[in-house]
């Protein structure tokens, strides 16, 4: 591959098909966020997750998170619940 080649690869966007499953991944989990889905938000998580908003006490367990009413309120990560 010459330089104007490489350059232009390095320029391409990802086609849905090239995309790592990484990447999909961390589409699907931010699609959750942005459609105010907690439950959907939480079956990404382990099922003995720790989570920790700001200076909140911890939550543990995926179900608590997810129900979680300071997170869910105060995240602005899932307005209108």
């Amino acid at each position: 591959m010459k330089g104007g080649e490489r350059a232009a690869a390095a320029t391409r966007r990802p086609t849905a098909a090239s995309r790592s499953l990484g990447d999909r991944w961390l589409d699907e989990l931010f699609a959750c966020i942005d459609r105010a889905d907690p439950g959907g938000f939480a079956g990404y998580l382990a099922p003995g997750a720790r989570f920790r908003f700001g200076n909140e006490p911890a939550v543990e367990g995926r179900n608590a998170i997810r129900d979680d009413r300071i997170y869910v309120d105060n995240s602005g990560l899932f307005p209108g619940r």
